[in-house]
């Protein structure tokens, strides 16, 4: 089972059960956006990650 598990991560094809460093970044810029579109009166802005 572990064989398998190596050869899908090197791969690049494993897919996470829960969220990472990347995933909490990426939440973390979203709500910072949200945040500079209010202060802005809901004018669009951009999503920078």
């Amino acid at each position: 089972m572990q064989a398998d598990m190596m050869e899908v991560h090197c791969a690049g094809n494993y897919k996470r059960d829960y969220p990472d460093v990347d995933d909490g970044l990426e939440g973390k810029a979203f709500v910072d956006a949200v945040v500079r579109s209010a202060a802005l009166n809901g004018a669009w802005t951009r999503l920078s990650v």
